[in-house]
């Protein structure tokens, strides 16, 4: 049974609010400097409300006061957001349009383009991914995934390289049910290891080798709790600014938790995509995972604009992107937002 909070520090809505106005300040620091329509100050505002709304809400005596407070907290959640979508725009039009005004023009960077859309390219990088899915249950939550997926690669000899791709999860997921408990934690981490020859094989990029699934999250409800691998390949093709190709893999469980379900699942992605003179690059792709064990796709349609650039002398790139699941298992989101930092370290 649930007991009535007695402090404001332990309501756990007012410590979500609080942690909203954390992100908001942090957030809100690469906002424009010019600040033309004060959306900084309202940004902030808005957060600040939030949670001081909550706060007032709690103290007050009489049930009328309490709802009062906490519909105006809503309201300002709904600022929030209207205020991050705002700046998500705002991105898409720097991407499109400003970015590669100031983008580079050398053939060397030319060729870092192509490496950014090429997943078994000799080059070193670190994709910070951003990723939030929404509608998810009876209660219409929301995941956020952060992604850390590091990427190195090795010169075995002459005609090989190998290369590591490693995915370490952190999770953030609101309750698909009313009254349910927010979760958040490591997810599981998958490394695949490409064995990829330095020429191209009848005019194809190839790679191929393990893939493998560590235990390490900390919450049931975001990992297996089994050990797994399997087979990885990759096969794709660069011309005339077009990157095509696919991705797949199979992970079989052969060790971990007796009372958690074994794992049998197929990753396939499909990618396609074009890039400019100017180093934008448009895409789209699906992640395709089938379950095995429960006969089930899950599939989100991907849809991202990438842009190019130089800060301070550091190549990185710039995406965003949005998907749309045309399958996904009962209560599976709907939609999603993805926001993809990726640094770039060219030997």
């Amino acid at each position: 049974m649930r007991t009535m909070a007695t402090r404001l520090e332990d309501v756990v809505v007012w410590q979500k609010a609080h942690q909203y106005v954390l992100a908001a300040y942090c957030m809100s620091r690469t906002f424009a400097r010019s600040d033309t329509y004060g959306l900084l100050s309202q940004f902030r505002h808005a957060a600040v409300s939030l949670a001081a709304n909550i706060a007032e809400g709690f103290k007050k005596r009489s049930k009328a006061d309490k709802v009062r407070f906490y519909n105006i907290a809503q309201c300002s959640m709904k600022r929030f957001n209207c205020h991050i979508l705002t700046e998500v725009l705002s991105a898409v039009l720097v991407l499109i349009v400003i970015l590669p005004l100031t983008a580079m023009g050398t053939e060397s960077d030319e060729e870092l383009a192509k490496a950014t859309q090429n997943p078994v390219a000799a080059l070193i990088s670190l994709p910070i991914q951003n990723n939030w899915d929404f509608r998810i249950g009876p209660a219409d939550a929301m995941r956020y995934t952060l992604n850390v997926q590091p990427v190195i690669p090795f010169s075995l000899t002459s005609d090989y390289n190998l290369i590591t791709r490693t995915i370490v999860p952190y999770i953030y997921a609101e309750t698909p049910v009313k009254g349910g408990d927010n979760e958040s934690g490591l997810g599981d981490i998958v490394q695949s290891f490409f064995f990829s020859p330095k020429t191209l094989v009848g005019g194809w990029i190839v790679g191929a080798g393990p893939v493998f699934l560590y235990p390490t999250a900390g919450n049931d409800a975001f990992g297996s709790k089994k050990w797994g691998a399997g087979p990885t390949v990759v096969l794709l093709k660069q011309q005339s600014g077009f990157t095509y190709g696919l991705l797949f893999n199979h992970i079989w469980s052969f060790a971990g938790d007796d009372e958690r379900a074994n794992v049998s699942a197929t990753f396939v992605q499909p990618f396609l995509s074009y890039t400019t003179k100017t180093y934008t690059t448009f895409g789209v792709n699906t992640e395709s995972t089938y379950d095995w064990e429960n006969s089930q796709w899950t599939v989100p349609l991907n849809a991202t604009v990438t842009q190019l650039l130089k800060l301070g002398g550091q190549p990185l790139t710039l995406q965003l992107g949005y998907r749309y699941y045309a399958e996904a298992p009962d209560g599976g989101p709907d939609w999603g937002l993805r926001f993809a930092v990726t640094l770039l370290f060219p030997k």
